[in-house]
């Protein structure tokens, strides 16, 4: 079978959970792993790419479709087009959450994963602390193009929530009758009702009971490194104050309700950023000196 759907963002807003959940439909044929990212492989040739390789046996007659959930496609440079060459029919799938939230989470996942690596002897640095982060990564734009040095790492931290743009984007290549969009916080509040729309979306009948809700890679409670400043924050949110503003003019996002999302708080001035630099500071602990030489 070729890929009929596709969860194509956001990172760390739910989509392990979501893809995992669908995935045990019985009509929906389990891929072999997650993320396939297959249509951002910098080893494809796609001048011939191996579409008939892209596929995945069924396993019953009762299967109807197979998706993917990789987060990436969305902004990846001509991940859409390369998308819509092997399948135009695909049906897409995506979860927004805050921006600024989401790129908080991802550093924090970064950092937790390249503490791990270090602790089993598989690692030696880690990556970017929040602070050079900010200062590196804030402003760079959504990529048209995969630079030499590649996208990997923390480059796309910031850049991965100007979902107007991408949203944008992706309608040029896929038109909107194909697009599902999904918010994070309504998703987790009520995941019955976001699976119904899903599976509608997909088109494959309505779970007779729904999996229950699980939080896959919720990851650790605190990370070592800096906690973000007020000031820090601030001007992140008003790093997305343009494109939130344009995402209401979306029309595959119009119907979103994004006013408790911490960005549009913050810029309204119904959240204190002093406050929200103290929560988040609660999930981040200074690194342990070295011990010197002589110690």
């Amino acid at each position: 079978m070729r890929y009929g759907y596709a969860i194509v963002g956001v990172q760390k807003a739910g989509t392990s959970t979501l893809s995992d959940a669908i995935s045990r439909h019985p009509e929906v044929l389990r891929a072999p792993r997650k993320e396939a990212t297959y249509f951002n492989d910098p080893d494809v040739d796609w001048d011939d790419p191996p579409h008939h390789e892209h596929v995945v046996p069924r396993a019953r007659p009762a299967q109807l479709v197979v998706g993917d959930a990789t987060p990436a496609y969305l902004w990846w440079p001509r991940a859409m087009e390369r998308m819509h060459a092997y399948n135009p029919d695909t049906r897409l799938v995506v979860v927004l959450r805050d921006p600024l939230d989401r790129a908080f989470s991802q550093w924090r996942m970064q950092r937790e994963r390249a503490a791990l690596r270090i602790a089993r002897g598989r690692g030696r640095a880690m990556p970017e602390d929040w602070p050079e982060v900010v200062e590196r990564y804030l402003d760079l734009p959504v990529p048209d193009e995969v630079p030499p040095g590649g996208l990997k790492g923390s480059r796309s931290i910031f850049f991965r929530g100007l979902y107007a743009e991408q949203l944008a984007r992706a309608t040029r290549v896929f038109p909107e009758e194909q697009w599902l969009v999904l918010e994070f916080g309504a998703m987790l509040a009520d995941f019955p009702a976001a699976l119904d729309r899903v599976t509608d979306h997909i088109g494959v009948r309505r779970f007779r009971r729904a999996p229950q809700l699980r939080h896959e890679l919720a990851g650790a409670e605190q990370v070592t490194g800096t906690a973000p400043t007020a000031a820090e924050l601030l001007r992140i949110a008003e790093r997305y104050a343009d494109d939130l503003g344009s995402l209401a003019q979306v029309p595959i996002a119009s119907g979103l309700d994004l006013h408790r999302w911490t960005t549009r708080r913050l810029l309204d001035g119904g959240l204190d950023p002093i406050e929200l630099a103290t929560r988040l500071a609660r999930r981040v602990v200074a690194a342990p000196a070295r011990a010197s030489a002589q110690g």
